[in-house]
């Protein structure tokens, strides 16, 4: 006996034209990536942005500095280098994208034919890029030529920026080789904006940096926002600057020892330096704890034994790479 099976009609046309229902640029960039890991950092999942202090929140050194010398830190993490130093560093504020945000801005105040590395730095966990493809994010404005992005002892890594001195939204994207180390003499571990070779740099000329990111994939996602409080310790890590007060009863003249501990377990034991001592009695021997990096500790002395006393010491704790 014959069975005789029925469909309902199909229309093929529209079942195709839906097949090409346009997903987005989010969507596209999902269905480009490569692996999950690169889908899980676009949709945000855990922390992405590998730049420390990439919204230039955090100046514990200052918020100006006149003629660095080469490798010389500014902004929290971040370091400028020239051949010859002729420019300031400031801490800039600018509505970029829409948004009030902090800048990294660099001022040329004598002209000169120089290599400008602006605004790079030192990435601790370099090793877990090695290999990878990694693509560096900023929004900048300058009106020098030839500013580009760089992974140092490698290659530059985009076309020059426009050098119109408008804002511009800067990308690049290249397979990381962070091989030849993590040290402080600009290699494979060190990633920032840098002018291509020697120029000559006119007086007067800027270039300005915001919302700096450096993360895995092929595809430059949203910056990632941080809280003051967030990004101030992860900086606080790498140098940090503190004080410890104290009043009540000396009861020698050496004042005994007193311990201070630091607000975060710093990279390493750090190198010390009193900046301030403006005490009715001085603090000497600041010193780290002993075989650890979680505090200092230091000696108030010069005072009478058996009195009242109260003093201020401010020291830095530099434990950067």
């Amino acid at each position: 006996m014959a069975v005789k099976i029925t469909q309902p009609a199909r229309n093929l046309r529209e079942e195709l034209n839906e097949l090409r229902t346009p997903t987005g640029i989010a969507g596209e960039a999902m269905m480009r990536a490569d692996t999950p890991q690169e889908q899980f950092n676009l949709i945000g999942a855990g922390r992405k942005n590998l730049i420390i202090n990439g919204d230039f929140q955090v100046w514990q050194r200052g918020t100006s500095f006149v003629n660095q010398g080469n490798q010389a830190y500014n902004a929290d993490r971040f370091l400028n280098g020239s051949s010859t130093p002729v420019y300031t560093t400031t801490k800039g504020t600018a509505t970029v994208d829409g948004k009030s945000v902090n800048t990294h801005r660099t001022d040329v105040t004598s002209s000169a034919t120089v290599w400008l590395d602006s605004c790079y730095q030192v990435i601790e966990d370099y090793k877990l890029l090695d290999g990878q493809y990694v693509t560096m994010s900023a929004w900048v404005r300058t009106d020098i030529p030839n500013i580009n992005f760089r992974q140092w002892s490698t290659a530059n890594h985009s076309d020059v920026f426009p050098a119109d001195g408008q804002w511009h939204y800067v990308t690049t994207t290249f397979k990381a080789n962070c091989s030849a180390g993590a040290v402080k003499n600009l290699n494979g571990s060190t990633f920032g904006i840098v002018m291509s070779g020697s120029s000559a740099l006119s007086s007067g000329q800027f270039l300005e940096v915001a919302m700096f990111q450096l993360e895995l994939g092929k595809v430059a996602t949203p910056f990632e926002h941080r809280s003051y409080g967030e990004e101030l310790a992860l900086c606080q890590r790498y140098y940090l600057i503190t004080q410890t007060y104290r009043s009540g009863y000396i009861v020698q003249a050496t004042g005994g020892v007193e311990s201070t501990p630091f607000p975060v377990n710093m990279r390493t034991a750090p190198t010390l330096n009193i900046i301030t001592n403006d005490a009715f009695i001085n603090c000497t021997g600041v010193a780290v704890f002993d075989d650890d990096n979680q505090g200092f500790r230091h000696h108030p002395s010069g005072g009478t034994s058996n009195i009242a006393t109260r003093y201020r010491v401010r020291i830095s704790a530099d434990a950067e790479l």
